[in-house]
């Protein structure tokens, strides 16, 4: 990797190939391929991208996701996506992680998670948020958590909570750090057009809005009308071409469905480019029959659809549509399957420690 640092600037690079996906969708991956073999020499690295390029060749979901993100996502959004997980994260964030995992002996994890606040504006029916009792993690906290994360090579960050869309400061923490990928989550009924105009502008932040099934389940379990609003919000993300995901909390009754082919494409063709099913240690836990079939289920979904797919475990005791951490995330990819922690912090984990100190604790429990 190093020689190839050496011999085009990464955000140059990155450019180029965000000006070829979208100016020629169907043929940009080829293209880029080409482009590469021309000024990449070393045996090591040229061996990953034939693998790679073999790998989308031989899958046409992949190269149906990869169009579909070039003709549909806003030229920035696709850039900051690419710049901050492809390069910040995985190119140069991983040296700096191993680096750091041995002078400080704790595991530095790709992705940490921010609960700012609890509060949110949609007042579901027995809201689990209204007995979790946090305070409020002011924005230079939340600076500091941001700022120490990348000096230890993390550049991906999850906010959760009720709806950080109504902490309005938090789009302060986004401008500030173009250089982090966001991923908010959300129960998805606050977006409106001045809204998604400046999450365009910004480019790194990726919401994820929980949906739990279709209308009748959604209305059914937590108010009704709300599936409309949040079919109102995912339309004016996907008109602004903002690249989004949904979470899908599992339980036993609904699993069947959230896993068919009749939700996931209501979802794709909604806009949405990734799915997390949610699951939770501590409650709502699957029979061992739904854990078996939602694993082999996320898997097909990911290699038959033009749909990235995994399962993310919340450590709360809360799931429905609290979805906060800590989480662990398992990944399965061909023969490799791995599993992720995903630390989180609060302001009270926070208060009179570092990131470092957390990371420590979090890993004791």
């Amino acid at each position: 990797m190093n020689l190839l640092s050496q011999l085009i600037p990464k955000n140059f690079l990155v450019a180029n190939i965000v000006d070829m996906l979208t100016e020629d969708p169907e043929h940009g991956v080829q293209k880029i391929y080409e482009m590469s073999k021309n000024f990449i020499k070393d045996p090591e690295i040229s061996a990953i991208l034939n693998g790679i390029k073999q790998y989308y060749d031989q899958n046409k979901s992949v190269q149906m996701y990869v169009k579909n993100m070039a003709y549909n996502t806003n030229k920035n959004c696709l850039n900051h996506c690419i710049q901050n997980i492809g390069v910040n994260a995985m190119w140069d964030g991983l040296a700096l992680r191993q680096k750091n995992r041995v002078a400080y002996n704790v595991d530095i994890p790709h992705v940490i998670a921010i609960n700012p606040s609890m509060t949110c504006g949609v007042g579901c029916r027995e809201c689990p948020a209204s007995m979790m009792v946090e305070p409020l993690m002011s924005v230079s906290e939340i600076h500091k958590v941001v700022t120490d994360g990348k000096a230890l090579g993390i550049h991906c960050v999850i906010i959760n909570g009720g709806d950080p869309f109504l902490y309005k400061e938090l789009m302060s923490v986004y401008e500030a750090h173009k250089d982090i990928q966001f991923f908010v989550i959300t129960p998805g009924v606050n977006f409106k057009q001045s809204i998604c105009e400046k999450l365009v502008s910004l480019g790194n932040v990726i919401p994820f809005i929980v949906v739990e099934g279709d209308k009748s389940i959604v209305d059914g379990t937590s108010k009704i009308g709300l599936y409309a609003e949040i079919q109102k919000g995912m339309n004016f993300l996907k008109s602004n071409g903002i690249l989004y995901g949904v979470v899908t909390p599992i339980r036993n009754e609904t699993i069947d469905y959230v896993l068919s082919d009749s939700f996931v494409i209501s979802m794709i063709r909604g806009g949405s480019r990734i799915n997390s099913y949610m699951t939770s240690t501590e409650s709502s836990r699957l029979s061992f029959e739904k854990e078996q079939l939602m694993e082999q289920q996320v898997h097909k979904i990911r290699t038959s659809k033009p749909y990235l797919t995994f399962h993310l475990k919340s450590l709360s005791p809360f799931i429905d549509r609290c979805v906060t951490g800590p989480y662990q995330m398992s990944f399965t990819l061909g023969d490799m399957s791995q599993v992720f922690e995903l630390p989180q912090v609060t302001a009270r984990n926070i208060k009179g420690k570092t990131l470092i100190d957390v990371l420590k604790e979090q890993k004791k429990n």
